[in-house]
């Protein structure tokens, strides 16, 4: 089986102001390989337009790749799509348990941790 680890970064309740969930998967691919990918999604007009007031610039566009995600269930929404594009690109079935993205697949020694 192989594992997809979903990794939920935050300063929100730490940080003063800040107000941002990250996400990054994190799994060994079929031939045993480490890969890591940060977890990204388009814009929307409105929060292109409160990037730019916030970050004080103007370079923010509605579409623009964004690291950035309004809270935990969104991190996990967009998990879930591209774990089962990842799933999908290695032929394997998605299964998904207790959050973390799970691929069925061969065997492995791999964790999470």
């Amino acid at each position: 089986m192989m594992l997809i680890c979903l990794e939920i970064a935050t300063y929100v309740g730490i940080g003063i102001g800040a107000e941002h969930y990250y996400g990054q998967l994190r799994w060994y691919n079929t031939d045993g390989e480490y890969q890591r990918e940060e977890l990204t999604r388009g814009m929307t007009p409105h929060e292109a337009i409160e990037y730019n007031r916030k970050d004080n610039t103007t370079i923010w566009r509605a579409g623009a790749k964004t690291s950035r995600f309004a809270d935990r269930i969104q991190v996990i929404e967009h998990a879930r799509i591209r774990g089962q594009e990842i799933a999908d690109e290695a032929g394997q079935e998605l299964v998904l348990e207790r959050g973390n993205v799970l691929i069925r697949a061969t065997e492995t020694n791999h964790s999470c941790a």
